[in-house]
């Protein structure tokens, strides 16, 4: 997990690096590497991420999504599939840290600093107790 999060913060350092413009964030296409990038690295998590490299990940996929909402020079068709490669990386980002989360438990990860950012919250029922 500890090589995992120090992924996402490089992740999120190359994203800030690469912004230009007015808005400070980098490219869709960049973005759509990134994210790319991401999915993979959480697909070979097979033993799930603690919460720090979730903090980390999550940043970096928040830094995905700001460069996405940004870029409006692409179509509706292309915003729409962006959309959905961000909810599937947010979707795998909480079933890599849902993984690591003890039965009957819950666990937050938050990016979310002066009123902006993005939170995960994921739960894990007790089958025993069910």
């Amino acid at each position: 997990s500890e090589s995992l999060g120090q992924f996402g913060d490089v992740a999120s350092n190359i994203l800030k690096s690469e912004g230009s413009g007015a808005s400070g964030v980098a490219s869709a296409e960049v973005a759509d590497q990134a994210a790319g990038a991401l999915g993979n690295a959480l697909d070979a998590a097979t033993e799930g991420v603690n919460p720090a490299a979730a903090k980390s990940l999550l940043g970096a996929a928040t830094s995905v999504g700001d460069s996405f909402s940004s870029d409006t020079s692409t179509s509706s068709i292309a915003q729409g599939a962006r959309s959905a490669q961000l909810r599937v990386l947010f979707s795998k980002l909480g079933s890599a840290l849902l993984q690591q989360v003890p039965a009957g438990s819950t666990s937050t990860v938050s990016t979310v600093e002066g009123g902006k950012g993005t939170a995960i919250a994921v739960a894990k029922e007790d089958a025993a107790a069910a």
